[in-house]
């Protein structure tokens, strides 16, 4: 399995293991190795030759109990998007629900959950490493 593969599975086996933090899951897959290189592009490729990985991140986005991050959504019909819901703070730190923040859309579905697994991957380690990161490199 490549790198790619393995970072495109991750929410799979995060469910599917239960025994596996998500930030282990992603340190196990190279991402912070691969991550310079790697486009929207070669991970949509993975997720078209591998579409079960795909609805695995949809459940990780549904799933989610925080305030930050990033969110994928939409339908067939009106398309699909990667959004960051609440990109400030207040100075309490509870999130700011009056300002909304950037969203993508896609005709694709696997285009959408690209973007999506960059920017969550990125959003989630810049919080673990204390860095402020509201949007992917």
């Amino acid at each position: 399995m490549s790198a790619i593969e393995r970072i495109c599975a991750i929410p799979r086996d995060f469910y599917a293991l239960r025994d596996r933090s998500f930030y282990d899951l992603i340190e196990a897959s190279g991402y912070r190795e691969i991550r310079p290189t790697l486009t929207i592009e070669a991970i949509e490729a993975t997720l078209e030759a591998n579409p079960e990985l795909v609805e695995p991140w949809q459940l990780w986005s549904m799933n989610k109990r925080t305030s930050g991050g990033w969110a994928l959504g939409g339908d067939t019909e009106r398309g699909w998007y990667v959004e960051q819901p609440f990109p400030e703070r207040l100075p309490d730190g509870r999130p700011n629900t009056a300002v909304r923040g950037e969203r993508r859309t896609y005709a694709r579905l696997s285009a959408a959950c690209a973007d999506y697994v960059l920017s969550e991957i990125d959003s989630a380690l810049a919080a673990r490493d204390g860095r402020k990161s509201g949007r992917r490199p």
